[in-house]
């Protein structure tokens, strides 16, 4: 991240990736969003604590605002409806539903998230999605449809495709 880069972290949660690209790219102007009244309540006290400072917004997905940014990152819920039921029990006692299942076989909100993007992106920006190990292809497909330029995909440290970086231009 580019001292100055904007930064948009779409489904904040705990606000952990927002927070911590403020930690670690502190010239950065970070941005995040989640549905969750109580996920932004929670995030917003995690960033106090950590002396952390960005702006948190309740959305839908994209903040209402007219700013536009270097880079848009999320880690949206992508597990879909038939391995929902197979998730530990512990994991679907704990975490809302909400943070984790998504329709479309698990694509609803990359989807979502793609089409909308390139009116906040700016025109050198990238997407960065963390994602099911099994989503690698359907994303790229779906970012190829709507004429992203790039895309990459990350495995992470188990050798699982776990990471895809989508270029605007």
């Amino acid at each position: 991240i580019k001292p100055g880069s904007t930064v948009l972290d779409i489904g904040t949660g705990s606000g952990a990736i927002a927070i911590t690209i403020c930690l670690e790219a502190p010239e950065s102007i970070v941005t995040a969003s989640d549905i969750s009244e109580a996920a932004l309540i929670s995030a917003s006290a995690n960033a106090q604590s950590l002396g952390a400072k960005l702006s948190f917004h309740k959305a839908d997905l994209f903040p209402n605002t007219s700013s536009n940014y270097d880079l848009i990152i999320s880690n949206p819920p992508y597990i879909s409806p038939s391995d929902y039921d197979k998730l530990p029990v512990h994991i679907r006692l704990n975490e809302p539903k909400n943070a984790l299942y998504a329709a479309e076989e698990g694509l609803y909100y990359y989807r979502r998230i793609l089409e909308a993007a390139r009116q906040y992106l700016n025109p050198s920006g990238q997407i960065l999605f963390e994602i099911g190990s099994n989503q690698a292809d359907a994303i790229k497909s779906i970012a190829k449809k709507l004429d992203y330029a790039f895309v990459e995909i990350r495995q992470d440290l188990a050798g699982l495709d776990r990471y895809i970086i989508i270029d605007r231009d």
